[in-house]
């Protein structure tokens, strides 16, 4: 069938189990084509983010890590279309293409075996291979040596009919596509694109690598050592008041950790080697919490539908939980107290990871609504390294050779797991869970959001202390949590070069920009919120009938 391209239809459940493995492709989509990246892994870049897209649509993800330049080598990586099987349409390359034969997959399984020889037709001759890379990339694949696309333009969307699938493809497909992540779709727009452009401009005229900082690898060290120095100080000075002081500080150091080495280097955004990119992720399994679960939650879930109820798992609420976050969740009498109690529960966050949080995803698959990727070997073994390795420096090694007594010893693993989970708690809920940004629902049978992207982050996002050099480095550049969403891949060190560009495009545009003249004010506001959210009873959907 010269000129006839071989197109696969993949379904949301099909999708799910593509990430990648000895006998799967590892696909993602990205505006509603679908694309195997497996070949593209290793040479990726921003290093192994890339392995969060698997499975998933990760369009919103793609966007804010790259530029225009990036989307014409999609093109290279396209084997289909997403599809809805109940509606039996899809979302395709544009207008003026070749006919296209199309291959619904029913599950893995089905592709498998027409992958090793015994379906009917050949793969198309573009499509890249489980294992190889692309055609004329097999030598190095770079954005250098990149001659563009062939004859299609992969960003573009268009709604195809296609025929309705069979009743056993679709019962088959109807069962896969149950239980999925929820995926929220945004209105285009050129706002980012502009932010984007002017954003690399100065870049490029200021000679600044965005994932490169002198200062940040200087940070790097001096919270490393002062890990170790109020670490051993807390559990073996001979001195009681010492060890109180270095049991908060240790807290905080480790805190440090989390804000800006990991931060940094688990969005992509600190160095271009990668195993210095991978040792500085690593940095959180070490002192408590997953780097894996991290990206799985903050990467996925909080950077791709920040603040959109039911999608965003920094908000998401349990059954009769501790706290409400928005009016669309469930209240109950005690919510009107939780601006009194929240604070002293903040304490309890970071012991709530590393001990009840990562092993309940690990044991369930997922976090909220987020369905955690497969674990490689490396990062299992990272996983558990991790969680041993703090176990027995903070607990095991002190238990049995601490200086301090039994009861002062339980006040300092007190005092270290209540001051990591208040610095990381107050810096993050200060960004996005106040009464002055937005929080987003969308349209349940769709996922339609009425708004841009990039807009909705600054609609449901806050800065605090712009010019601000302490809280620049204390905060990890959460203080401009505007730019590091718009950013996500640059190291936060550049951040103030970059949010007056932001704010100036936001002026011209029309668009709103929140910025709290101090920490303190944005943590008065937190908690003004949460005492107006929790007093306030607003029927939500799932106290309704």
């Amino acid at each position: 069938m010269e000129g006839t391209a071989k197109i696969l239809h993949v379904s949301r459940g099909v999708l799910k189990d593509a990430q990648g493995g000895p006998k799967s492709p590892m696909w993602t989509v990205i505006h509603g084509n679908v694309y195997d990246i497996g070949a593209w892994v290793d040479r990726h870049p921003g290093g192994d983010v890339i392995r969060v897209a698997a499975g998933r649509d990760a369009t919103w993800l793609f966007q804010s890590y790259h530029g225009k330049h990036v989307e014409a080598i999609l093109d290279q990586f396209y084997v289909g279309k997403l599809v809805d099987e109940t509606h039996g349409t899809g979302v395709g390359h544009g207008e003026g293409e070749a006919k296209e034969e199309k291959r619904t997959i029913t599950s893995l399984e089905t592709w498998r075996k027409q992958e090793e020889g015994t379906h009917v037709e050949e793969p198309a001759e573009d499509a890249p291979k489980e294992g190889t890379a692309p055609p004329e990339r097999n030598a190095k694949l770079t954005h250098a040596n990149y001659r563009g696309p062939a004859n299609r333009d992969g960003m573009k969307q268009t709604n195809e009919r296609r025929s309705s699938p069979t009743p056993i493809e679709h019962e088959v497909l109807g069962k896969a596509e149950q239980d999925l992540e929820p995926v929220a779709q945004y209105q285009s727009g050129p706002f980012y694109d502009e932010l984007k452009r002017r954003v690399a401009k100065d870049m490029r005229q200021n000679g600044l690598n965005p994932r490169k900082s002198t200062s940040m690898y200087v940070k790097t060290a001096l919270i490393l050592i002062s890990c170790v120095t109020t670490w051993w100080s807390a559990f073996f000075s001979p001195f009681r008041a010492l060890r109180m002081l270095c049991a908060a500080l240790l807290g905080f150091c480790r805190a440090q950790v989390g804000v800006s080495i990991q931060h940094d280097a688990n969005h992509g955004a600190y160095s271009r080697n990668k195993l210095a990119s991978t040792i500085a992720g690593a940095s959180l399994d070490f002192v408590g919490a997953s780097s894996f679960m991290w990206k799985q939650q903050h990467v996925v879930g909080h950077h791709a539908y920040t603040n959109v109820d039911g999608m965003d798992p920094d908000i998401r609420v349990g059954e009769k939980d501790v706290r409400r976050v928005t009016k669309h969740q469930p209240w109950y009498p005690y919510h009107a107290f939780q601006h009194l109690y929240l604070g002293w529960l903040y304490s309890l966050l970071a012991i709530k990871s590393f001990a009840i949080d990562d092993f309940l995803a690990l044991k369930t698959g997922r976090i909220g609504n987020v369905h955690i990727n497969k674990m490689t070997l490396a990062e299992r073994q990272i996983f558990w390294a991790g969680k041993s390795f703090y176990f027995f420096c903070v607990y095991m090694l002190p238990g049995r050779m601490s200086t301090a007594g039994w009861t002062e010893l339980l006040l300092l693993w007190a005092l270290n797991e209540a001051f990591a989970g208040w610095t990381l708690a107050f810096l993050f809920q200060v960004a996005h869970v106040v009464g002055e940004v937005d929080f987003i629902k969308a349209n349940e049978k769709t996922g339609n959001v009425d708004r841009e992207w990039a807009i909705a982050q600054l609609e449901t996002t806050a800065d605090f202390s712009h010019g601000s050099s302490f809280w620049l480095h204390v905060s990890g550049g959460l203080n401009h949590q505007v730019v590091h969403h718009l950013f996500p891949g640059i190291c936060h060190t550049h951040y103030p070069r970059i949010a007056p560009i932001v704010k100036q495009l936001c002026e011209e545009k029309g668009v709103k920009y929140r910025v709290f003249p101090s920490f303190w004010t944005a943590l008065q506001a937190h908690f003004r919120y949460m005492k107006h959210v929790g007093s306030v009873k607003v029927p939500s959907l799932a106290t309704i009938g």
